[in-house]
């Protein structure tokens, strides 16, 4: 098993150019959400030179799948890339370099099973930030004057809690608030949900032990590089992918101070800086795929927990 992550790591390592290539391309040309077109052909033409089967413009127009092996046999491994940026302030959450070290992880995962001889499907892997419960808010239609009272008000909120049942009560309570607000002030109000919500991340403790020991044995410091490997409670669909599968969704430090979704941070993940640390990711995830393929016991244990999360029973 420790040829095998040798040979990921190696693959990784012989492609280092062209992965940060991938990374300053979508630095420099950052697309919003459903409209990532370049970062698609970027990210699809490298993949589909590095001999996997791309599907272009899967599902959604700037989705893709690249598959390696037969698909029939398993387990498969799946790895989630995100290269959307945010309005105004571009790659503020680093998801260049989520994307640069997700077809790393591929490639090297690639490698290690071409050596080996079974088959590969794909994993996940992004960064982000810790939080708890809170409301954010925009007013987006407020009124054309100051000194006209508007007919009508409309406001944008992102209500976040732990989990699942936590976030029904919280938006049992807004609700009530915005009911009480109207009432009070003689108005009527109109509250809409999303259809799908972000549910919160469910972590495989199995998965993600595997993944610190490998980040580890690359040289990465949890508590001084400011990483973690249990979990996110950011807003995003690997929490309904956890619900589904099991998950593995770490955080990483690229070398700054800065604080995400911020300018100082979008700057950072553009800097020579982040490569070593992106690059060490995308070895670490490889090299817990290959446990996942190889370690038929780890591979139950995952199972195991994973059926019994109670939260997924809810």
């Amino acid at each position: 098993m420790a040829e095998l992550k040798k040979v990921a790591c190696e693959a990784i390592d012989g492609v280092a150019s062209e992965l940060n290539n991938i990374s300053q391309e979508l630095w420099k040309n950052p697309e919003l959400n459903y409209k990532e077109h370049h970062a698609h052909t970027i990210l699809t033409d490298f993949l589909d030179n590095q001999g996997f089967h791309v599907e272009r413009k899967y599902k959604l127009d700037t989705a893709f799948r690249a598959t390696f092996g037969d698909d029939s046999a398993g387990p498969h491994v799946a790895v989630l890339c995100e290269y959307d940026a945010l309005p105004d302030i571009g790659h503020a959450c680093g998801h260049n370099l989520i994307a640069e070290l997700g077809v790393a992880a591929g490639v090297g995962i690639k490698a290690a099973m071409e050596t080996s001889g079974k088959p590969i499907g794909k994993k996940h892997m992004t960064t982000i930030l810790r939080y708890y419960s809170f409301l954010t808010g925009i007013i987006t239609k407020g009124g054309v004057k100051a000194n006209i009272i508007p007919e009508e008000a409309e406001l944008q909120y992102s209500i976040r809690a732990p989990n699942k049942a936590e976030l029904n009560v919280l938006l049992e309570k807004m609700s009530d608030c915005f009911e009480s607000a109207a009432k009070a002030t003689g108005c009527k109000v109109e509250c809409k949900y999303s259809d799908v919500p972000y549910l919160n991340f469910i972590g495989n403790k199995e998965l993600a032990s595997t993944f610190e020991t490998n980040a580890k044995e690359l040289g990465l410091a949890f508590d001084e590089d400011g990483m973690c490997s249990e979990g996110i409670q950011a807003s995003s669909d690997i929490g309904n992918v956890s619900y589904i599968v099991p998950s593995l969704h770490p955080v990483f430090h690229i070398g700054t101070d800065e604080v995400n979704h911020t300018r100082g941070y979008a700057e950072a993940t553009g800097a020579a800086a982040a490569q070593p640390y992106t690059l060490r990711q995308g070895k670490a995830i490889a090299m817990t795929a290959v446990d996942v393929f190889i370690n038929e016991n780890l591979l139950q244990r995952i199972k195991i927990e994973f059926e019994n999360e109670p939260q997924r029973k809810d």
